[in-house]
């Protein structure tokens, strides 16, 4: 058997339906069809039946390497020296 990467019980890091994902990703449940629009495009969620669920340390790891990769072209442009021509 694998062990986890973390010692929190997998039931508390388990978010269940598109709303409980929209609160921990935004802040409030209203935003629900933007989590549907996202797991269209991504989003690292899963189902249990008919219920979309996501982990939450699954989704910070996945917002991370979003903004590593929205960075990384600035990054590499600041960093080029410049052509003198």
């Amino acid at each position: 058997m694998t062990k986890r990467k973390t010692e929190m019980p997998l039931a508390s890091d388990i978010l269940f339906g598109a709303e409980a994902i929209a609160t921990f990703m935004f802040g409030t449940s209203e935003q629900r069809r933007r989590v549907y629009n996202l797991a269209d495009g991504g989003l690292p969620v899963f189902r249990l039946g008919t219920m979309i669920c996501a982990r939450e340390s699954v989704l910070l790891t996945w917002i991370e390497a979003q903004e590593i990769s929205a960075t990384a072209p600035l990054v590499r442009s600041t960093e080029e020296p410049a052509h003198e021509g």
